[in-house]
């Protein structure tokens, strides 16, 4: 049994953006349902997430990897993905592999959301963002 809870927070009015709320760990298991959730999304149009880790409490490299490819997919269509809410634990993991880099880490839902509705460019530290 997979330790991950995903659910999803569409937009009636932007139907190019959503927020995807990830809860407990992202294991190999956990890893094949956020596919089988994400991609889709991504397919049918919606390339501006938001991936909502205030409950999220691991994840591990191949999750970190489908995080980078979500985020090359969404930008190839016009999109972007970004994170926010990321625990002190979660965020060590994040800065080791230098993933604040290539994504954007908020420290709220509604600075993921300005930006993701605004198109600012991606990857790099957050202006008034969570201090990285």
């Amino acid at each position: 049994m997979t330790g991950i809870r995903i659910g999803m927070e569409e937009f009636r009015d932007r139907p190019d953006m959503a927020i995807v709320r990830l809860e407990g760990t992202i294991d190999l298991e956990g890893l094949a349902l956020l596919n089988e959730r994400v991609l889709p999304l991504l397919e049918r149009g919606c390339v501006r997430l938001a991936f909502d880790c205030s409950a999220l409490g691991y994840l591990n490299s191949p999750a970190l990897g489908s995080l980078v490819a979500y985020a090359k997919k969404a930008r190839s269509l016009g999109g972007d993905c970004n994170l926010y809410g990321v625990s002190p634990e979660v965020m060590d993991i994040l800065r080791i592999v230098g993933l604040p880099a290539i994504l954007r880490v908020h420290a709220t839902r509604e600075s993921a959301l300005t930006e993701l509705q605004e198109g600012r460019a991606p990857g790099g530290p957050v202006p008034g963002g969570d201090g990285l």
